[in-house]
């Protein structure tokens, strides 16, 4: 698989494959940095990213339209990118 097209993936991948301390730990973490992000009156930053974010998912699930065939998991990598672009869509609607 290529790793370095689909990061996010991959990065989901080993993050279900935590433990379940060092995946709580984690929760942990993001549920703070998201009270920090969210508690600021200026959301710019957050929206930048999230704009960044579903720019990036949304041409990864457009490129794996085509490709998802030739991969050994493409239909699950297409399925997270096209999950993950309407979460982040329904996000930043929620926000604006």
């Amino acid at each position: 698989m290529k790793s370095r097209n689909f990061a996010e993936y991959e990065v989901f991948g080993n993050f279900r494959g935590l433990a379940e301390k060092d995946r709580s730990t984690l929760l942990r973490k993001a549920s703070r940095r998201d009270n920090d992000l969210t508690a600021s009156e200026d959301i710019t930053p957050l929206l930048t990213k999230l704009d960044d974010l579903a720019a990036l998912f949304m041409e990864s699930r457009d490129r794996l339209e085509y490709e998802r065939v030739e991969l050994a998991n493409g239909e699950d990598i297409y399925q997270f990118y096209r999950t993950m672009s309407s979460k982040l869509n329904d996000i930043r609607r929620r926000l604006k």
